[in-house]
């Protein structure tokens, strides 16, 4: 642990502030440890709240093992203190301990549940035009194992 929070930072956002924004590339894992983090589906026509990270929560692996940018927009809602890991900081208990990286995954999975329900609901809606989100649960598997390959 001592190794993780020397390697990790903290970072203070106010009601309101911007983490990152959909399709910006981010190069932390987050946890919550204060406060709240709304992630935001956007497009042309709407912006719609999915995910809300409460403490104790995580996220920001799927851009970070994927090497993808941002699927969400990450909004604070009231005072929100978290706590960052870069990629190597990221890394180094993935490797150190791999049940964690089969927790990602169900974590991951659940999500893509649930945005593909909304996905579907824009849909019905005539809001979303074509599906931008794929089922990244399989590349997260195998982006995993490269980890543990180095």
């Amino acid at each position: 642990m001592r190794v993780l929070i020397e390697m990790g930072c903290r970072k203070h956002l106010q009601d309101g502030e911007i983490l990152i924004r959909q399709g910006e590339r981010t190069n932390y894992f987050c946890i919550v440890l204060q406060g709240q983090v709304d992630a935001f589906y956007e497009n042309d026509k709407i912006s719609r709240k999915i995910f809300a990270f409460n403490k104790g929560q995580y996220f920001g692996e799927l851009p970070l093992i994927l090497e993808i940018p941002s699927p969400t927009t990450m909004q604070a809602v009231g005072e929100t203190l978290l706590f960052l890991l870069d990629r190597q900081g990221f890394q180094h208990p993935i490797t150190t301990y791999p049940a964690l990286a089969e927790e990602f995954t169900q974590a991951l999975a659940q999500r893509q549940e649930e945005l593909g329900e909304c996905q579907q609901k824009l849909r019905e809606m005539g809001i979303l035009d074509s599906e931008d989100l794929k089922n990244p649960v399989s590349w997260l598997r195998q982006r995993l194992k490269s980890f543990f390959a180095t």
